[in-house]
């Protein structure tokens, strides 16, 4: 499609393009990635979505000791129409403790979104190839194990935009795949997580509030923020 070439164009030393022989799959890709990074953060940006100007930054400044994921509310514009909007909004930065908004996922819904909307400390990323797994929605279990180790830092609109379009996995993957998917992560999570009970993710488009933050993505979440602080 023209990505190597584009690369190849890019003279930056801090750059460095990896190609794999084959076609490894959507999750088993990141996992991958991952074997190159070095870093002590990881920051994953998917297929359609980009840093805003400043975006990084924002990210880099929300880390500390205790924090273990950053989280930003997306900016989605659609491809087609052209169309800004966002599935969650939050108005100042917070702070969260990664039990409670556990917690609260398994109530309410997947809160932290892809990973293009995390920075993830490296340390506490689970590198097991079950963990990747493209019968799963790893992204879900990425964000679970790591919350789990520390706190995480939710930050408001501004640092990363999400490209939205027909074409895009999450859309154009059978209903059957989707279902086996919402099925197996949960199981999966509860797993790692040492949890015995079974989150739902079915409720993760359904609208609601973490304070001021999910506009579309968790539904019955209590007004006003949960064990969160302002950051």
């Amino acid at each position: 499609d023209g990505t190597m070439e584009l690369l190849a164009r890019y003279d930056d030393p801090r750059l460095r393009v990896f190609e794999n022989a084959r076609n490894l799959g959507l999750w088993e890709n990141h996992l991958e990635a991952l074997g190159y990074a070095t870093r002590p953060w990881i920051k994953f940006i998917q297929a359609d979505d980009y840093l805003l100007p400043g975006g990084l930054s924002a990210y880099a400044a929300a880390v500390d000791p205790g924090v273990t994921v950053v989280w930003s509310c997306a900016v989605v514009k659609d491809d087609e129409t052209g169309a800004v909007m966002q599935y969650n909004d939050l108005d100042a930065p917070r702070r969260l403790c990664g039990e409670a908004l556990l917690e609260l996922c398994i109530h309410v819904g997947w809160l932290l979104g892809s990973p293009s909307h995390m920075m993830v400390r490296a340390d506490v990323i689970d590198r097991a190839p079950t963990a990747w797994d493209t019968e799963i929605s790893a992204d879900v279990v990425l964000g679970a194990v790591a919350a789990t180790q520390g706190a995480v830092a939710l930050l408001p609109p501004g640092a990363i935009g999400q490209g939205a379009h027909p074409r895009q996995h999450a859309k154009t993957q059978s209903s059957r795949r989707g279902l086996r998917r919402m099925v197996a992560t949960p199981r999966r999570a509860t797993t790692w997580l040492g949890w015995t009970g079974v989150p739902s993710m079915s409720s993760q488009r359904r609208s609601g509030s973490l304070g001021s933050m999910p506009r579309s993505s968790a539904s019955g979440a209590p007004s006003g923020p949960i064990g969160a602080t302002p950051a």
